[in-house]
């Protein structure tokens, strides 16, 4: 999830650069890979945008796959956040945009992919079909879009209380929970076509057989958590003092005890050479 705010303080600047990089880690282990739109990895001179890129981190690990020469775009509501001591190449740059905001003119049918994922759950349907048309706008005809969005549905083990919690946070601080499994109607409606979806579900704590990989799933939760627990009462969960005071350690208990999963949508699509 990204951040909705930025900071002036160094510390917490790095904290969420550090979070942002261990999402995107989780993100590639558990989704096998960067991109799953079926662009030409070999063929040089494409251009690929990023949509509420946060820290740029996609753009710097699809750089790595792709020829030298690639131009990437970036944008975001909040300037990037990046490690100073490790400034983006040249074929990487970034604006400052809102998803909200007309997109410059000359980005229209300019990108063979443009690339979003973590962000349409924060708006209203009316919000998230004006963004769809944007980003829309932009993919070359024959290019792919790809987006990626989580779920409100709960898999993990009924004991898991506080783990639960998530949920509850969740569909209070998100507007629009399940938009991911609704991405599909969306973009057909929209005109494109060769629409693929996959559900991919993130084994966290101890139902990932790759331990490591479980802990870094419940690191990331447990950020999430404090960053919404810092604008949510206990009252509207229905928590004790102690156990809002608490809650972290007990989510986290929960992850290491009980099975606890959470499901993503990944949706990419094709716009048609015609009609476009």
């Amino acid at each position: 999830m990204t951040k909705l705010y930025s900071s002036q303080d160094p510390e917490e600047t790095k904290d969420e650069v550090n979070r942002l990089q261990l999402q995107h880690e989780l993100i590639e282990a558990f989704c096998n890979g960067l991109v799953k739109a079926p662009i030409d990895l070999t063929r040089p001179g494409q251009r690929i945008l990023d949509s509420a890129t946060a820290d740029g981190h996609w753009m710097r690990r699809m750089q790595t796959i792709m020829p030298p020469g690639t131009e990437f775009v970036g944008f975001d509501i909040l300037p990037v956040v990046q490690n100073p001591n490790n400034p983006f190449p040249p074929q990487i740059r970034t604006v400052l945009r809102s998803v909200l905001d007309p997109l410059p003119a000359e980005w229209t049918n300019a990108f063979d992919l443009v690339h979003q994922r973590l962000l349409l759950v924060l708006f209203s349907d009316e919000e998230v079909a004006r963004i769809l048309q944007g980003l829309i706008s932009c993919v070359k005809p024959g290019g792919w879009i790809q987006l990626f969005e989580g779920s409100g549905k709960r898999l993990h083990d009924p004991r898991a209380k506080y783990f639960g919690t998530f949920y509850d946070l969740a569909e209070r601080k998100l507007q629009n929970i399940e938009v991911g499994a609704r991405l599909c109607d969306s973009l057909r409606k929209a005109g494109l076509v060769n629409i693929h979806h996959e559900t991919v579900d993130f084994n966290i704590g101890c139902s990932n057989p790759d331990k490591e990989l479980g802990e870094k799933g419940a690191r990331n939760i447990l950020s999430i958590f404090d960053m919404w627990q810092n604008e949510t009462s206990r009252e509207e969960i229905g928590l004790s003092q102690e156990e809002w005071e608490n809650l972290g350690r007990l989510a986290l208990e929960d992850m290491r005890t009980y099975r606890t999963e959470m499901r993503y949508h990944i949706v990419w699509a094709q716009k048609p050479v015609d009609d476009f």
